[in-house]
């Protein structure tokens, strides 16, 4: 028995969809879309705040505080860049936009992620290095 190649399962395109659906969203997909929108939208919202709120008051220009401007740009561009992605993927039940625009997708968002752990532990080291000096008596406890 012979198989052409456009009857092959592997030459097919794998899809979460059934067959006839309509293209209707489920309820569960209707859920999902509706919580990652809302979270979305607050991280969007609270990393601006937070990153304008430090910028204004010149008291807050801290290098503790650069480094948690870091960390709000981190997940700044983790939504604007992979949010709408990260939506429509929900909303399809599927991934639309190709191997190459995956891969992509893929890397920025292990790039953001890298980047958050690095600050974080740039951070640790700081505040250690600030209460090792504050023991010691180099700098002073704060009134």
């Amino acid at each position: 028995m012979s198989r052409s190649s456009s009857s092959s399962p592997s030459m097919t395109a794998p899809t979460t969809m059934e067959e006839g659906s309509t293209g209707a969203m489920t309820s569960s997909a209707i859920v999902q879309v509706t919580l990652m929108s809302i979270i979305l939208a607050i991280a969007l919202v609270g990393n601006i705040c937070l990153i304008l709120i430090i910028i204004t008051d010149v008291r807050l220009r801290t290098v503790h505080n650069k480094m948690v401007i870091n960390l709000a740009a981190c997940g700044l561009f983790t939504v604007v860049a992979n949010g709408p992605f990260i939506i429509s993927t929900l909303a399809k039940e599927e991934w639309i936009y190709g191997d190459v625009w995956c891969q992509f997708n893929g890397f920025t968002t292990s790039v953001y992620g890298l980047a958050v752990v690095l600050t974080l532990a740039m951070i640790s080291i700081n505040r250690y290095q600030r209460s090792l000096l504050e023991m010691v008596g180099v700098v002073p406890l704060p009134q």
